[in-house]
């Protein structure tokens, strides 16, 4: 049962976008990724095997016992799935309640959206970003940076007022210069990472 528990802990998302494996394997110096941010993914496989494997030995228990582990195993992922996000969120604000700098500041990946439109010689970007200030930062810049056809282009930094102690989910325009004023560019991107830095 607690094989099983550990292969589902492993695919939880956490509140910033990542699964729990992934943030294991980033805080050991690993990536969780093959090939960068892409290829096979390490966490997955991991999970797979110790879910397999605590299936088995689940399924190799005597009748009476199988069903009683079967339904407290059920129960206790639905649990985990449904509560571990939330305490992480809370427990992170609490451990990080004093902190200054960028220490403090954090966003989610998966939450990250922009849609982008090129305007004569240069390319406007909607982005949309849920951010986290778990300590006492009050101004900070940001600056997207796509991983598509966008990834060449510069977009400048915005400087923005935010409330400590807060989560926040922000909309705001970016601009960057193209040299083809001709080239028409328009998408909508979830491929962001966001540079965070102080003013």
């Amino acid at each position: 049962m607690i094989i099983i528990f550990a292969a589902v802990l492993i695919q939880i998302p956490l509140h910033f976008g990542y699964a729990v494996g992934d943030f294991l394997f980033r805080i050991f110096g690993f990536s969780p990724w093959t090939k960068g941010d892409q290829g096979l993914h390490l966490p997955f496989i991991l999970s797979s095997i110790l879910l397999i494997w605590g299936i088995k030995g689940v399924l190799e228990s005597s009748q009476p016992e199988r069903r009683k582990l079967l339904k407290r195993t059920v129960i206790g992922c639905i649990a985990l799935i449904l509560l571990l996000p939330m305490i992480v969120e809370k427990a992170t604000f609490m451990i990080r309640h004093n902190t200054t700098g960028l220490a403090s500041i954090d966003y989610s990946k998966k939450k990250s959206k922009c849609s982008y439109l090129s305007e004569e010689k240069q390319i406007k970007a909607n982005c949309s970003f849920t951010l986290y200030n778990y300590g006492n930062l009050t101004t900070i810049t940001l600056n997207p940076i796509m991983k598509n056809s966008l990834s060449a282009f510069q977009f400048e930094p915005i400087e923005i007022s935010i409330s400590p102690h807060s989560k926040v989910t922000l909309g705001m325009p970016f601009l960057a210069k193209q040299s083809n004023g001709n080239s028409l560019y328009g998408g909508v991107s979830n491929n962001i990472d966001l540079v965070i830095a102080l003013p």
